[in-house]
């Protein structure tokens, strides 16, 4: 999901395999069945007025829906390959920390944040906080979250 070609790397990945030897890979599942990552990059993209990250570039939903995965699995030659979904909630005791952990999360959006004024953060929280409002419980934040995780054999 974050490399430029996930076809080419697949199969590197099954080139270096030794034969019946296995292999595991996690992407995040479908953007709108991971709120708590969807709604920081759609606060961003409202700030910068784009789609980010902007389509067509690696990114954490890049591979978001089992058949995406499948397909790059079994093009790359794996066989018995299979893909589940693994619930992942994001649970935190505050927006804050939720900020600060998925702030951290991925080097260009932390840079991207870094470059921007003190009143386009306070938009971008504002926007993620109204988005995130809906999971809040008496002991913080409970949001869903979903990964897809492929498994796969080297013939």
């Amino acid at each position: 999901m974050l490399v430029p070609d996930p076809d080419g790397s697949a199969s590197e990945i099954r080139r270096v395999l030794r034969p019946g030897g296995r292999v595991v890979v996690s992407v995040w599942g479908p953007r709108d069945r991971n709120p708590w990552l969807g709604a920081m990059l759609d606060a961003v993209g409202a700030q910068l007025g784009v789609t980010f990250p902007p389509p067509g570039m690696p990114g954490p939903f890049a591979l978001d829906g089992r058949d995406k995965l499948l397909a790059v699995l079994s093009g790359a030659g794996f066989e018995d390959v299979s893909v589940d979904e693994v619930e992942t909630p994001w649970i935190g005791g505050s927006f804050d920390q939720w900020w600060l952990v998925t702030t951290a999360l991925a080097g260009p959006l932390s840079k991207l944040l870094e470059a921007q004024s003190p009143e386009a953060i306070d938009a971008i929280r504002s926007h993620a906080r109204e988005a995130l409002a809906p999971y809040e419980t008496p002991d913080g934040l409970e949001v869903p979250g979903v990964s897809l995780v492929g498994a796969a054999r080297r013939a």
